[in-house]
């Protein structure tokens, strides 16, 4: 079918002219005149009743054309958005932390694990000053140092400190492997330590 308006070739499957965007109307049907669409009463004629509102908007009182349920929908659901939310943000941040008591806690098994593998080719664990490093380079020129025992560096704690070690041991062990925790100070009740299970 031609297009009327641009002379565009259309195909069946076309329902309007790829190039003018006219709408294709079956062979033998006008398009209907604007001019009609637009009339204008008689004078003197009367003139249409108002559309009247639903019952229910009636009965509440809010006029004509009002969208009670989608105010009242919107007003439940941010009511529940605000009450979810209120209880949920704390939850969010207990668990996120309780992750990270979680990575420490087995961050500082893994380093203990490495440690006895060390303690088995040295004969000795590292010394306070030779600490942690001593896993993953000679920094002692231990002759029996069969490193590194550790791929790639040591690595930080969930607060972006660095794990603590001390020999001999505070408390009660050989050695302390921890965490000075979320205040990274140590020796404060938030250190994690080999000492102790996470709660």
């Amino acid at each position: 079918m031609e297009c009327p308006d641009c002379g565009y070739i259309m195909t069946a499957f076309d329902t309007e002219c790829p190039r003018c965007a006219r709408l294709k109307r079956p062979h033998g049907v006008k398009p209907p005149d604007p001019a009609a669409a637009q009339a204008v009463p008689p004078a003197g004629a009367p003139a249409p009743p108002p559309r009247s509102a639903s019952p229910f908007v009636v009965g509440l009182g809010l006029g004509s054309g009002a969208c009670v349920g989608c105010v009242a929908i919107g007003c439940v659901a941010l009511v529940t958005f605000l009450l979810i939310s209120r209880s949920a943000v704390p939850r969010l941040i207990g668990g996120a932390e309780d992750a990270r008591l979680a990575k420490a806690s087995a961050d500082i098994s893994t380093l203990e694990s490495t440690l006895e593998q060390y303690v088995f080719d040295v004969g000795s664990y590292p010394t306070t000053d030779e600490g942690l490093q001593a896993l993953v380079r000679n920094v002692g020129n231990r002759a029996r140092w069969n490193g590194p025992y550790l791929r790639g560096s040591i690595p930080s704690d969930p607060w972006n400190g660095a794990y603590q070690y001390r020999t001999p041991g505070q408390m009660g062990r050989a050695y302390d492997v921890f965490s000075c925790g979320p205040d990274k100070k140590p020796r404060t009740k938030d250190d994690i330590g080999n000492w102790e299970p996470v709660p």
